[in-house]
């Protein structure tokens, strides 16, 4: 598994099995700016190789004294290395291909480029897909969607993660002033 993250210039990145145990050591040796960060590929497929088990979560960053931060090695997270901002949302979307209906699933998150969905049907990566995004308050809008990922959360329940292929423009306007709307009232909030 690869996983990359974005550094600052002259950071050491420090990462910790997931499952705990000691600390790897990483050089980041990067070249960006703190508003500039440049992609690098960290520690999941090359230093961990056979140190972790194959299923296990990639290692997770600890503390690095000397990021500029204040202590956090991965102050660009995955969130922040999006294209379009995700927020979480409270909304439900059914799920549809061309020969079935997989069911409807509660969306976790959501931006103009995809979403995270949870409900119980799992669904293979690749799987091109019709959603029916219902927000609360507005009419349902219909988007064409390919399956990035499907993960198994417990049981009887599958986290899909669902990368838009067709967002006509009533839809991404709607999801745009959903993500503004959320992302305004958490710094709101934040203050």
């Amino acid at each position: 598994m690869r996983r990359t993250l974005r550094l600052l210039r002259g950071c050491a990145t420090l990462w910790a099995p997931a499952s705990g145990g000691a600390p790897l050591p990483e050089r980041a040796g990067c070249q960006g700016t703190p508003s500039r960060g440049v992609t690098r590929r960290a520690v999941g497929a090359r230093a961990c190789r056979g140190r972790f088990a194959p299923g296990q979560r990639p290692p997770a960053p600890v503390a690095c004294p000397s990021h500029p931060s204040g202590g956090v090695a991965n102050a660009h997270d995955r969130k922040e290395r999006r294209r379009h901002p995700r927020v979480e949302v409270v909304a439900t979307a059914g799920v549809f291909s061309q020969d079935r209906c997989h069911g409807r699933y509660l969306v976790r998150d959501l931006s103009a480029g995809g979403a995270c969905l949870v409900g119980g049907a799992s669904m293979v990566p690749g799987a091109q897909v019709t959603l029916l995004l219902e927000l609360p308050r507005r009419r349902p809008k219909r988007i064409r969607a390919e399956v990035v990922r499907c993960r198994q959360r417990d049981a009887d329940t599958v986290e899909i993660g669902v990368r838009f292929t067709h967002l006509p423009a009533g839809a991404e306007d709607l999801i745009q002033a959903e993500v503004t709307r959320r992302l305004r009232a958490a710094a709101a909030a934040a203050t």
